[in-house]
């Protein structure tokens, strides 16, 4: 569940609730791994897998919606600096990784 909460910047803790929330709505399963009963994993349903596309299919105009007041220029400099702290997001997450941090 740690590696999970990393990939989506929530607490593990916090990520506990949400997961248990997507099981009783029917989106997850959460199980073990093989190999490792210490690890969870969380894997989507059928029904997880419906959702998640249908919000994929709203993103993308919302999106566009979200930007129409910027200019071309504008959005490939917005789209430039949100890779860019993408980047230092995930070499910040990994250096806590190597000391041992939690996010």
């Amino acid at each position: 569940m740690g590696e999970l909460a990393r990939m989506v910047w929530c607490d593990a803790s916090n990520l506990t609730g949400v997961v248990g929330r997507l099981v009783a709505a029917g989106l997850v399963e959460r199980g073990r791994l093989e190999g490792d009963r210490r690890t969870i994993v969380v894997v989507p349903t059928r029904s997880g897998i419906r959702k998640q596309k249908e919000i994929a299919e709203v993103i993308p105009p919302y999106h566009l919606r979200a930007t129409e007041g910027l200019t071309k220029s504008e959005q490939e400099q917005l789209l430039s600096l949100l890779e860019k702290y993408m980047r230092g997001a995930a070499i910040s997450d990994s250096q806590e990784q190597t000391i041992g941090g939690a996010p």
